[in-house]
């Protein structure tokens, strides 16, 4: 008799599960074939939008008190803080070490006294900074290290005070205020990317901004991302080639304004264009997928999840080509006038 009362509840919820089944894997379908459509470099959504139509933004209000790297890693040692100090996001500005080649090469140039506090940059050029006058300053010397030839580039005007808030600092500083060009952390902390900290977090991780069990959208995770790697655009409030007080969650291109005009795209170097982009489905054709984080893995500076794509893609050919059967990357240089090299 308990079989025959629940026979028709059961049919039902077998009928649902069914049309369920029905219903996700058409989903699947579509999804499949909206990223088979993009991967091939057809993007299937038509139209354009207005990038900054979206959000808000605090430009002009300054940067929220934040929780700092040194108190996340109270929790996050462990994971985080295991591989941070061997990322590139965490190398970009480092102390320099007394038997460096770069540090070397510099010490005939410091007057005596003076020192040099930190190295910026990685394996294309490496800057000087030492502390400045006031919080929240370096200076950056006119020297340069070019990795490739090991040898020094020299500069004509010695230790620059401006230079560093002017240019460098909304890329490897934390909380720039751009009216003054002064920082309150000197390299990239929790903050720049994942944002203020919601003391929820603990029983729900989704609620912080990047958790890997998040539900961003993809404009800002492409806002967070773009707001230090999209290299051609600038502040329409400063003029500066860094967004004005950009805060993690906001739309970045209500400040920060950059061309998407296809022939600018095409001349770009493989590295450059690839970002505009992807930039540039996410915040005018409306895609949600992929996004920066669907190859890359920021803490564990890995990116082979992009060697999951399709190799006969046009968007695969932006940086690789094949060569007897073999993908290759293409050879080809990056430069920028921002950050002098």
């Amino acid at each position: 008799m308990a079989g025959l009362r629940f026979e028709g509840r059961e049919a039902k919820t077998q009928n649902k599960a069914v049309s369920r089944r029905i219903l996700i894997g058409a989903g699947m379908l579509v999804g499949f074939a909206t990223m088979h459509l993009w991967v091939q470099g057809q993007d299937p959504t038509k139209g354009s939008r207005d990038p900054a139509a979206w959000g808000g933004d605090h430009v002009g209000e300054g940067h929220p008190e934040y929780m700092t790297g040194g108190e996340c890693l109270f929790c996050h040692g462990k994971t985080v803080g295991a591989n941070w100090q061997k990322n590139s996001h965490a190398l970009s500005i480092r102390l320099p070490g007394e038997e460096s080649a770069e540090a070397k090469a510099l010490a005939p140039f410091l007057n005596e006294g003076a020192q040099l506090d930190y190295l910026l940059g990685g394996d294309r050029v490496v800057r000087y900074l030492r502390r400045g006058k006031g919080y929240g300053k370096v200076d950056l010397h006119s020297h340069r290290w070019n990795p490739h030839a090991r040898t020094l580039v020299q500069g004509k005007a010695g230790w620059e005070s401006q230079t560093f808030g002017k240019n460098c600092a909304g890329c490897h500083a934390t909380a720039v205020d751009s009216n003054s060009q002064s920082f309150s952390s000197l390299g990239i902390d929790c903050y720049a990317c994942h944002g203020e900290m919601n003391p929820g977090h603990t029983d729900d991780p989704a609620l912080m901004l990047l958790s890997p069990k998040g539900r961003d959208s993809a404009r800002v995770i492409t806002s967070i991302c773009a707001s230090c790697h999209l290299r051609t655009g600038q502040s329409r409030s400063t003029g500066r080639p860094y967004p004005n007080h950009f805060v993690p969650g906001d739309n970045l291109f209500r400040d920060f304004e950059v061309s998407f005009d296809q022939n600018l795209i095409k001349a770009l170097n493989p590295s450059d264009r690839h970002i505009l982009e992807n930039v540039r489905g996410v915040v005018l054709n409306g895609r949600e997928s992929p996004t920066c984080l669907s190859c890359h893995d920021v803490h564990r500076s890995s990116m082979s999840r992009h060697e999951k794509l399709d190799k006969n893609s046009k968007l695969c050919a932006t940086c690789h080509e094949s060569k007897s059967g073999k993908w290759t990357v293409k050879t080809y240089e990056v430069h920028s006038n921002v950050c002098g090299y």
